[in-house]
């Protein structure tokens, strides 16, 4: 008899939507009730209508098996390592953007910590509905020299079909850092300028595009991180696939949210003081977008 996959979701928002679209033919699917009177959407709007399978956790004794984090890094540390105390057999897959959490719940729970990236995106057509907007891809992977407590759950997860396209890699921290390149450099952008993925295409966003780059390049070098080169093609290249989308800092900045920028831009800037290096462009972006964060919450 086959056993039952039981999977909870902590953020059930565009990633945690699209990711219930994609497990719940394969898994139990549960969400994580972070705050009080919770309403999920029901559909997903894919190549094809798909309706949500989803329920919220009333029993805390409920055996989990896997815990998939896509709330904002600023939540995530704490609420995966309250979890997976809980859930002490469980494994927690982060799709989450920005780096630091990863680090510090591998360390905290080595061998139960799968690290995710998506290129996969959606937006919230109403209250009820998500629709999924761009087909990419999610890499996993374990870290780097730590041996897993059960690898076999990342064959399974890498092995069932949908629209996310799960794929396995060996190098995790690669795509991550590489997803980290590209979202320090778009998402301030777009955020302080509210301005659509594809503007920053233009000839006076370039210059700073370029000296952005540079200086993250620095950072992964010392961090024996390997970027694609030069950076700049392979930032102008996702942004104009991602031409008519806005960016997750953008949005955070249009609906008065908190963004990931210390887990983006403040991650590079601890890496470069760790490194005695200079990233001047990236401390100016920092204290712009934190300086407009500080003013929109006290609006």
């Amino acid at each position: 008899m086959k056993q039952t996959i039981h999977s909870l979701i902590v953020g059930p928002g565009a990633i945690g939507s699209l990711l219930c679209a994609h497990i719940q033919a394969h898994s139990t699917v549960w969400v994580h009730p972070h705050k009080p009177a919770m309403s999920l959407a029901n559909e997903v709007l894919s190549k094809e209508s798909v309706p949500l399978n989803w329920q919220l956790l009333d029993n805390p004794q409920q055996p989990i098996d896997l815990i998939w984090v896509c709330s904002k890094a600023n939540h995530s540390e704490q609420t995966a390592s309250k979890l997976l105390t809980l859930h002490n057999n469980a494994q927690a897959i982060l799709l989450h953007n920005g780096l630091g959490p990863q680090q510090a719940l591998n360390k905290k729970f080595p061998g139960r910590i799968i690290y995710g990236m998506t290129t996969n995106a959606a937006f919230k057509a109403s209250n009820g509905l998500f629709q999924q907007t761009a087909f990419g891809q999610t890499f996993l992977g374990y870290p780097h020299q730590v041996a897993p407590q059960s690898a076999a759950w990342l064959e399974t997860i890498t092995s069932w079909p949908g629209n996310l396209s799960f794929y396995k890699v060996a190098n995790i921290e690669s795509a991550l850092w590489k997803k980290l390149a590209i979202n320090a450099i778009v998402n301030p952008l777009t955020a302080f300028y509210q301005i659509k993925n594809g503007e920053l295409l233009k000839s006076q966003y370039q210059s700073t595009i370029n000296k952005m780059c540079k200086e993250i390049e620095q950072v992964a070098l010392k961090e024996r991180q390997s970027l694609p080169t030069p950076l700049i093609n392979t930032v102008n290249e996702v942004i104009e696939l991602t031409a008519q989308n806005y960016s997750s800092m953008n949005r955070d900045f249009h609906y008065k949210r908190t963004t990931e920028l210390e887990f983006i831009l403040g991650f590079l800037l601890n890496r470069a003081q760790k490194h005695a290096i200079e990233i001047p462009t990236i401390e100016y972006w920092y204290q712009k977008i934190d300086a407009l964060q500080m003013q929109c919450s006290e609006d």
